[in-house]
């Protein structure tokens, strides 16, 4: 339970077919089974570009098309910079955001020959304003925000109708 399960249901409520992924495939599928209808859960490490792949070749071989995508990975990097390790630091940036930039860039790339759709990043506050324990959280978060306004940018130049936005 937390955000992503709650914006799955959400979105789920008004209609739409969600695909659940996790880390924790049953926590994954579970939260399909809650959701029902043609509802899918994926086990998926959001930071493995191999996984992504997968998932995207599966929504697109169920579904024929991504609507939305919702990028929700997140987590670690608490610590000062005194005492966060240099792995626990490549760690949150893969996690907050490197997960964020495969999943945009696969999502662009789908929606673009669908139509468009709609990208929404995940962010934190501490990603707008700095906490001294949050040396690697706060860092990754604030490059949610400038990757998601660069995606937006880049999709509005060209007209592919693919919104990207983030929310904190």
């Amino acid at each position: 339970d937390g955000i992503g399960a709650a914006t799955a249901e959400a979105l789920a409520s008004e209609g739409a077919i969600v695909v659940a992924t996790d880390i924790n495939q049953a926590g994954a599928e579970a939260l399909a089974a809650k959701i029902g209808g043609q509802a899918l859960g994926l086990h998926h490490d959001a930071g493995d570009e191999q996984h992504w792949q997968r998932v995207m070749n599966t929504v697109k071989e169920r579904f024929g098309r991504l609507d939305v995508l919702v990028n929700n990975a997140g987590g670690s990097g608490a610590g000062t910079i005194e005492d966060i390790k240099p792995q626990v630091f490549r760690d949150a940036l893969r996690l907050n955001l490197e997960s964020t930039f495969i999943g945009c860039q696969l999502a662009v790339e789908i929606m673009k020959g669908a139509g468009g759709g709609s990208i929404i990043n995940v962010s934190s506050v501490l990603g707008l304003r700095a906490s001294w324990h949050a040396t690697a959280y706060g860092p990754a978060k604030a490059a949610v925000r400038m990757l998601t306004k660069c995606v937006a940018l880049h999709c509005a130049e060209n007209r592919y109708k693919i919104r990207c936005n983030s929310v904190h």
